[in-house]
């Protein structure tokens, strides 16, 4: 049980931290090292246009026995459709994250996410918003939604990521090193 409670605490820090606005002057905001020497202006949500054209340019979309678009095969590098948190690897040590305390993140072709993390199979965090792949690595979410409360800004949070080649793993590296590997 206290292993449970364990592995319950760390899978919600790292939903929450995801959610949380670095506070003026916080040093771990200001200790993040930029992507290059020149900063990036922040990308704004896809348009709907812009979602259409990329939907139309994807083909139809597929979708799994739930009614969530799934990864088609053969195409690499799609982020979309959902994933459930298995695992979390931090400082040599991997930690399995059983399915009742799970989060899961799904991926829409439309530019928007959704997350939802539970504990005993009850929903205790959820938020969405919009996400953007920046570059070959950078997945940023603009969460719009948290905790059932809209964001009067939208709470941008980037995370390093990187996904199978044929879709079916996840993972996103927070700042701290710690990696949290989602599987569909």
């Amino acid at each position: 049980m206290r292993r449970v409670s364990i592995v319950l605490l760390l899978v919600c820090g790292l939903a929450l931290s995801a959610c949380s606005k670095p506070a003026t002057g916080d040093p771990k905001a200001a200790a993040t090292p930029a992507s290059s020497t020149e900063s990036k202006p922040a990308s704004s949500p896809p348009s709907p246009v812009d979602a259409k054209a990329a939907s139309q340019e994807q083909g139809p979309v597929v979708k799994d026995s739930l009614g969530l678009p799934v990864q088609k095969p053969g195409v690499a590098g799609k982020l979309l459709g959902s994933y459930t948190i298995a695992e979390v690897h931090e400082k040599g040590v991997v930690t399995m994250i059983p399915h009742q305390i799970a989060t899961q993140i799904t991926f829409l072709p439309d530019g928007t996410f959704s997350r939802t993390s539970k504990a005993r199979d009850k929903a205790n965090f959820k938020d969405s918003g919009q996400f953007v792949i920046e570059g070959e690595d950078q997945l940023i979410l603009k969460i719009v939604m948290s905790r059932g409360q809209i964001q009067k800004t939208p709470v941008e949070k980037r995370h390093q990521f990187s996904l199978s080649e044929d879709g079916m793993e996840l993972k996103m590296i927070a700042k701290d090193g710690k990696i949290a590997v989602f599987r569909r």
